[in-house]
C-alpha cells in the first residue's frame, strides 16, 4: 500500500547553528591505509583538530592514494584549514619521489618514522573506526557488500568524529570544529544499513508506483538532511529527503547475501552464543564454509530425528505441565512449502508422556 499511497513531504527546513569559539587552522596531518577484508581504506587524521578522513581505495598505488589524499586537502582548505605536516610511516607509496614530489607542490612538509614505526595517532583512530564498524556489522541481519562495507567504514568514520576527543578541553566535537556548525539531530533519520522505502524525485498522477526500495547509509552533511541511499535495483548510490524505514524481508536478506558472495568477500556468520532466534531476521543466514543457506535455529537445538524435532522448556515435574516455548523444526527450512515456524505457547499444556 505505502508504494501507491505515498506522498511527497516537503524538505525539512535548512538551519545553520554557527559555532562560537576559535579553532586554531595550522593543522598537522598523520596518513595510514589499513585493511577489512581485504578492501583497502586510506585516513588522513587532522591535529590539533582530531578530525579523520576515511574512504576506500582501489589498491596501494602512488596514484590512488594521492587522488585521496588531494580531495582530503582540498576539503579542508575549504573549511579554512591549512595542512603544514603530513606524518607517515613506511608504507611503499609514501616513501616515493612522486608522493613528495606532490606533496611539495600543495606546499606540505613530509614526516616519515622511523623503520618499524607507525603513525600513533592514525593507527590509534583506525581501531577506533574499526571497532565502531564491528558494532554496527554485527547489527545488521545480512553481509555486507563490497559497497555497503566501503560505506559502513565511512558512516563509522562519521560517527567516530562526532565524538568529543579526549584530550580536548573543548565542548565541541571534531566534525562540529570542522564544519564550523553544531549538529542538528532532525538529519538522523535510519540506522544504517536498514531498508527503506523512498519517495521518488518526480511523483506523478499515472499509475507507477510512488517509492523505490533502497538501503540506507548516511546524511549527505547538507543543510536540509539529505541522505545518501543505495538504491537496490541499479546498485548505485542516489541521494534522497523523503523516505520510510521499514522491516526488512527475508528475500532481501537473501539478496543482500548473495551480492556479498558475488564481491567475492568473506561471509561472516553471527556468532550463535547465547542466541534466541528471531523470525524476522535470523532464520535465514549463510553458511561460512559451503555459502548456503542454513537454518540457525535447527544448529542450535541440535536436531537429531530425520524430520523434526521439539524443544520443550519450563517443565513443572509435580504438575508435568509446561509452558513458555516451543520452537517446531521443520525438515526443509529453506524452501517455501516447508518453512520454518516458531511457536509462542502463552498457557500451560499437558505433558505428553
Amino acid at each position: 500500500a505505502f508504494r501507491g499511497n505515498a506522498v511527497k513531504r516537503s524538505t525539512i527546513s535548512a538551519s545553520y547553528n554557527p559555532i562560537n569559539e576559535d579553532v586554531i587552522k595550522e593543522q598537522m596531518a598523520e596518513i595510514d591505509l589499513f585493511f577489512i577484508r581485504s578492501r583497502v581504506y586510506m585516513i588522513m587524521l587532522l591535529s590539533p583538530l582530531e578530525y579523520s578522513f576515511v574512504a576506500p581505495i582501489p589498491d596501494k598505488t602512488v596514484e590512488s592514494v594521492f587522488e585521496v589524499i588531494d580531495a582530503y586537502i582540498k576539503e579542508s582548505k575549504s573549511k579554512g584549514f591549512n595542512i603544514t605536516y603530513m606524518r607517515s610511516d613506511n608504507e611503499r607509496a609514501f616513501l616515493t619521489k612522486r608522493f613528495t614530489d606532490r606533496l611539495a607542490e600543495a606546499e606540505i612538509v613530509q614526516d616519515t618514522v622511523a623503520a618499524g614505526g607507525h603513525a600513533p595517532k592514525a593507527e590509534r583512530r583506525i581501531r577506533f573506526v574499526k571497532e565502531k564498524a564491528r558494532i554496527i556489522w554485527h547489527m545488521l541481519p545480512y553481509n555486507p557488500s563490497a559497497t555497503i562495507q566501503d560505506w559502513l567504514v565511512m558512516f563509522a568514520n562519521r560517527v567516530t568524529n562526532m565524538q568529543r576527543a579526549s584530550n580536548s578541553i573543548s565542548t565541541l566535537t571534531p566534525r562540529e570544529k570542522f564544519t564550523g556548525r553544531q549538529g542538528d539531530f532532525r538529519h538522523v533519520k535510519a540506522p544504517f544499513g536498514s531498508y527503506v522505502q523512498c519517495v521518488v524525485p518526480n511523483t506523478n498522477n499515472t499509475m507507477e508506483q510512488r517509492t523505490e526500495a533502497g538501503i540506507a547509509l548516511m546524511p549527505k552533511d547538507n543543510l536540509t538532511g539529505t541522505w545518501y541511499i543505495y538504491k537496490i535495483q541499479t546498485g548505485r548510490i542516489v541521494s534522497r529527503d523523503n523516505f520510510t524505514v521499514i522491516p526488512m524481508p527475508d528475500k532481501l536478506v537473501q539478496h543482500m547475501n548473495r551480492l556479498a558472495i558475488a564481491d567475492g568477500l568473506k561471509v561472516i556468520v553471527p556468532d550463535t552464543n547465547d542466541y534466541t532466534p528471531d523470525p524476522a531476521y535470523d532464520r535465514l543466514t549463510l553458511n561460512q564454509d559451503a555459502a548456503q543457506p542454513v537454518d540457525i535455529t535447527k544448529r542450535l537445538n541440535n536436531v537429531t530425528e530425520e524430520n523434526k524435532h521439539v524443544e520443550i522448556g519450563g517443565v513443572d515435574s509435580n504438575k508435568k505441565k509446561i509452558e513458555n516455548n516451543i520452537i517446531l523444526h521443520e525438515n526443509n527450512p529453506c524452501s517455501q512449502e516447508n518453512e520454518t515456524e516458531l511457536f509462542h505457547v502463552d498457557k500451560e499444556t499437558e505433558l505428553v508422556n
